[in-house]
């Protein structure tokens, strides 16, 4: 059985060095390696080539492979906030793309998300090994409306908002019951929700009413974000929420001006 092992996890390195070598290495060069160029190419941030080759890999080939690209773009002096933004974002906006338009399966997309996450969760304690001291009732709960099957995007915000001193508490599956307990149990200055397709907006509308009437703060803002806001930023007004953003760092953005307008933030 030991034997079996062994021979298992060999195989298993042996494929991994060789898709590195024949797949990953030679279509970096060839994205990359321009002439005259050198330079300003090795600081350069991901790039739409780049997020293609990465969405491909996280469907077809185990997570192993997708950090080693991972790791190479940082080694041109990529930031981990641009590998954030401009990479991992991106892709899980392609697959969710590729599974509306029916050229992945739900099986497919969801396994490649899990190996988003998984990169996220292994490239995170490096982005969020400085974050600023003192939260004080800086306090934000984030969550995919109840019901919504795309989270890496509150994973996304979950880590800007610790970046940046906020004490946040992430939850990736919850029950319209359960969203409501916390809330009116603990103090939140904001409140995350996120949102992908236009079929689940009346959901979201109960939710944000769900949100403000449970609160244990009156005052709490919220946030909505997503794909269908990206393209609607106007829909925000039709769910009752307060602002939106397109990004991880909007949203930070966001998040710091809805805690700074809301009144009498020490009161329940």
């Amino acid at each position: 059985m030991a034997g079996s092992t062994r021979r298992g996890n060999s195989n298993r390195l042996e494929k991994l060095a060789s898709t590195i070598e024949s797949e990953i290495v030679p279509r970096l060069l060839l994205a990359h390696a321009l002439p005259g160029r050198g330079a300003e190419i090795a600081a350069a941030g991901p790039t739409p080539t780049d997020v293609a080759e990465f969405t491909r890999l996280v469907l077809q080939h185990d997570v192993e492979v997708a950090l080693t690209y991972v790791n190479v773009i940082r080694s041109r002096g990529c930031s981990l906030e641009n590998i954030l933004l401009d990479l991992l974002a991106p892709s899980a906006r392609t697959l969710g793309e590729l599974w509306n338009a029916d050229l992945s399966d739900f099986g497919e997309v969801t396994v490649a998300v899990g190996r988003l996450q998984e990169v996220l969760h292994a490239v995170c304690p490096a982005y969020v090994a400085e974050p600023t001291p003192g939260a004080g009732d800086r306090r934000a709960l984030l969550a995919p409306v109840p019901g919504e099957q795309h989270t890496l995007g509150v994973s996304l915000v979950s880590e800007f908002l610790r970046r940046t001193g906020w004490d946040v508490v992430s939850q990736p599956r919850l029950s319209p019951a359960e969203l409501t307990d916390i809330v009116h149990d603990q103090w939140f200055s904001v409140a995350g929700l996120s949102l992908s397709c236009e079929r689940q907006l009346d959901d979201l509308a109960k939710t944000v009413s769900l949100v403000r009437r449970a609160s244990f703060n009156r005052n709490i803002g919220v946030l909505v974000g997503g794909p269908l806001f990206v393209e609607h930023p106007h829909l925000i007004s039709k769910v009752g929420a307060d602002a939106t953003a397109v990004d991880a760092r909007g949203a930070t953005a966001a998040a710091a001006k809805l805690y700074a307008s809301r009144p009498g933030r020490d009161a329940s």
